[in-house]
């Protein structure tokens, strides 16, 4: 066995096992019961789903979990997970759809992922990871203000003191891309508003850009407000970003789904 081989499968061994380590750290981030622990990351889902997305082989074994919000609990694969209790609708349905953005994120292998990035894979692709089927029931009304949430409220982790936007992307550059791609492209979380309709279908999930590949995506670049710096963003990384949008909408802003 040569060296270079060695030393690829010895790398992709320290990968696996910060992968499993960073998807047990990402499960104190849910506030929902264990029991709603458990049907999100029961037998090392989130990390098994991670882990296939390394084969490069372009299909994953990845979950995709139902979450119904009502205007008094939400149900996550038919069980209920948590009560709104004295926060509200509101508050309650932003605070869920905040810790499913960033378990979709872990599920993706973060945003330092190399999910996608073996050799010939998904060339002049973005490529999607669906991580959850969100419904909002019709008694709840329209939910807003998803954006303020993630940027003014602390995760509840107990590993970090930051804010929602700032555990979703790993800079200042990253969170600017990450919210002109989203305005762009009309996806949550947005520059503007971005309304949560009753009785509307919406997905959450966990995508990836290439870097170098920005001139192949020309039909939705032209509406990024700062041209000069996504591209030179672009450029420079691969780009990984976990968002939210219509169901209905989702092959439109994914060229590939792979699971």
């Amino acid at each position: 066995m040569n060296k270079s081989r060695i030393g690829s499968e010895f790398g992709f061994s320290v990968l696996a096992s910060f992968i499993l380590l960073f998807g047990g750290i990402m499960m104190f981030f849910f506030p929902f019961t264990l029991e709603a622990s458990k049907t999100i990351s029961s037998g090392g889902k989130s990390s098994s789903c991670t882990l296939s997305l390394l084969n490069g082989e372009g299909t994953a074994k990845c979950p995709v979990d139902q979450v119904n919000i009502f205007k008094n609990k939400i149900e996550i694969n038919g069980k209920k997970s948590i009560d709104a209790g004295n926060s509200g609708t509101q508050i309650m349905a932003k605070e869920a759809i905040a810790k499913l953005l960033v378990s979709c994120l872990s599920r993706g292998g973060g945003y330092n992922s190399r999910s996608f990035s073996r050799e010939n894979t998904f060339p002049n692709e973005i490529v999607c990871l669906e991580c959850f089927d969100v419904k909002i029931d019709g008694n709840v009304g329209n939910i807003e203000g998803l954006t303020d949430y993630l940027r003014d409220t602390k995760s509840q982790s107990s590993v970090t003191d930051k804010k929602y936007l700032e555990v979703l992307t790993r800079d200042q550059e990253h969170l600017e891309a990450y919210i002109e791609y989203g305005t762009a492209r009309h996806l949550a979380p947005p520059t503007g508003t971005f309304i949560l309709k009753p009785n509307k279908e919406y997905v959450i999930y966990f995508m990836g850009i290439k870097q170098g590949k920005v001139n192949a995506f020309w039909s939705w670049l032209k509406d990024i407000k700062d041209l000069e710096f996504f591209r030179a963003f672009l450029g420079n990384n691969d780009a990984y970003f976990t968002y939210l949008v219509e169901s209905d909408r989702l092959n439109g802003v994914c060229d590939r789904k792979i699971n």
